[in-house]
């Protein structure tokens, strides 16, 4: 069975990076799939369309603003005038 791995599975047969796609024996994909562990990426056989991708966009950073104020001297206000 051709499953989707959610999170990184290691064992005996080594380790496989959450992602990828790999073809598993049916009774132990079953049991991932199961557990959370991993998606079935047949739709047909499962009767299930995998969930549309999603596309982040990113807005222009607004302009920066710089802090106006009373000038200072190691922390300290200057004082000015009598």
């Amino acid at each position: 069975m051709k499953i989707r791995l959610r999170t990184l599975l290691a064992g005996p047969q080594g380790c496989v990076a959450p992602g990828t796609e790999i073809d598993w024996p049916d009774a132990e994909a079953e049991a991932l799939i199961q557990g959370g562990y991993a998606e079935r990426m047949d739709p047909v056989e499962s009767g299930v369309l995998p969930p549309p991708v999603e596309v982040a966009t990113a807005e222009p950073p607004e302009a920066t603003v710089t802090r106006r104020g009373r000038p200072t001297r190691r922390g300290r206000p200057i004082r000015r005038g009598p």
